[in-house]
């Protein structure tokens, strides 16, 4: 999945976040951000997994296939004379973000610094690590190995990465959404300003980070206060979000009328022009995440998730999109995709459903409510994180519903100006059952 599209009129709000605005307050030369999730993790294939070569368990080392994306990438700016070439390569200190960069840096013989600033994002119920900190042992989040460690698993790639900065060091006890969110806002203006105080010759950057990193880095650069805020004035075919699959890579650039002035990080103005870009893998786009998902991308949680999914595809014949809540759920067959039948459907609920709300993870995003396989036998109803399957029963006669008067847009959220009409299609209740 590729898209280009110009967002010159998404405002900057960051309303609700802060920060020392002084530090970027000079002349800036980075022109283009490119923004890479890692490829295909091992331990998103069935087990047994491969032992991480730093000892660390959450420092997941990538699947072949995410060798191989990771070829496929390097090719793809190797032969793309038209796309601008990233001049360094800032990366996550987590082994499978270097792993996916390692092809690119050795081809266009690319300096990587590693980042903890740009590193992944753990929950903090995901503190259960114990580490010896300042000679007492604490429970923290993963954390990631250092540079000589780096180096020693690396040692028969001649890498050029030398440097390992701590920007902005993630809150080791785990963090919230929020706290990711201010985690990215607060980060980019200090990595850019050290990029451009050790490398003032560089214009163009590539990052490897993960799903959430990436996706808090974009709207941060697009200035949205919210992670789950869908994009605005969205042209047609578009996506409302940002799309974070493996191995996607995400452009942005700013106005060439502001590249030579001395304005602040976040007045200039960042245009995506790229969201989600996979034409270049075989595969496409694979393992998307966003944040309406509910688990951190690629954890266990999420894998068991997506599996339990795809049984119950096998099994309804349906297909539901497993991650976000854009409302992608197609049945498998062979007809002709512009044909469709309208359904009206009314679900009838268990006494006990309202406590299945009250059961889910709490977040920021809305809950997600979709149905599946309307035209089989026992379609699936899934809230949240959670799925029941429905049984049809008898037809219980037409309804009246409610219809603009016209196809005047505005009038159309206008409750003044609506119709009622008889349906023209049989009313049919679905049955939830847990």
């Amino acid at each position: 999945m590729f898209f280009f599209f110009c967002l010159t009129n998404f405002k900057k709000f960051h309303q609700g976040l802060s920060y020392n605005q002084s530090i970027d307050t000079y002349n800036m030369t980075v022109k283009t951000i490119y923004l890479l999730r890692h490829g295909f993790r091992s331990n998103w294939l069935p087990k047994p997994h491969p032992e991480s070569p730093t000892g660390i368990e959450a420092d997941v080392l990538l699947a072949e296939h995410g060798l191989e994306q990771a070829d496929e990438l390097s090719e793809y700016f190797q032969t793309n004379k038209e796309l601008i070439k990233p001049q360094l390569i800032i990366s996550s200190p987590f082994i499978r973000c270097i792993q996916t960069i390692r092809p690119l840096s050795k081809a266009l013989d690319l300096e990587i610094v590693i980042e903890r600033g740009v590193g992944e994002w753990f929950k903090k119920e995901r503190a259960v690590e114990k580490t010896i900190i300042d000679g007492k042992s604490e429970l923290t989040v993963p954390l990631p190995a250092n540079l000589e460690l780096l180096q020693k698993v690396f040692a028969g790639d001649e890498l050029n990465m030398n440097k390992y900065w701590n920007t902005y060091i993630p809150n080791i006890k785990g963090e919230s959404q929020q706290d990711i969110q201010e985690r990215a806002f607060e980060a980019l203006p200090l990595i850019i300003k050290k990029i451009e105080e050790e490398y003032p010759e560089v214009e163009h950057i590539l990052i490897c980070t993960h799903a959430a990193t990436k996706i808090a880095l974009g709207m941060a650069l697009l200035g949205y206060d919210s992670l789950t805020e869908k994009f605005k004035d969205v042209a047609d075919g578009q996506p409302d979000h940002i799309r974070a699959a493996s191995c996607s890579l995400d452009k942005f650039i700013t106005p060439p009328i502001l590249q030579e002035k001395n304005v602040k990080f976040y007045e200039r103005d960042w245009i995506m022009t790229m969201n989600g870009n996979t034409t270049f893998l075989t595969k496409g786009e694979e393992m998307h995440w966003d944040f309406s998902n509910g688990f951190e991308a690629g954890s266990d949680a999420d894998i068991k998730y997506r599996q339990e999914i795809a049984k119950l595809e096998a099994q309804h014949g349906v297909q539901m999109d497993k991650s976000s809540t854009d409302g992608e759920h197609k049945k498998s067959s062979n007809k002709n995709k512009d044909e469709y039948e309208e359904h009206i459907v009314e679900i009838n609920l268990p006494q006990n459903f309202a406590r299945s709300f009250a059961e889910l993870p709490k977040s920021d995003g809305p809950t997600d409510f979709q149905i599946a396989g309307v035209n089989t036998e026992n379609p699936i109803v899934k809230v949240g994180n959670k799925f029941y399957e429905g049984e049809w029963q008898k037809p219980i006669g037409s309804t009246v519903v409610s219809v603009p008067n016209d196809d005047n847009e505005k009038s159309k959220n206008d409750l003044s100006n609506m119709k009622q009409v008889e349906a023209s299609i049989d009313l049919q209740e679905l049955k939830v059952k847990k």
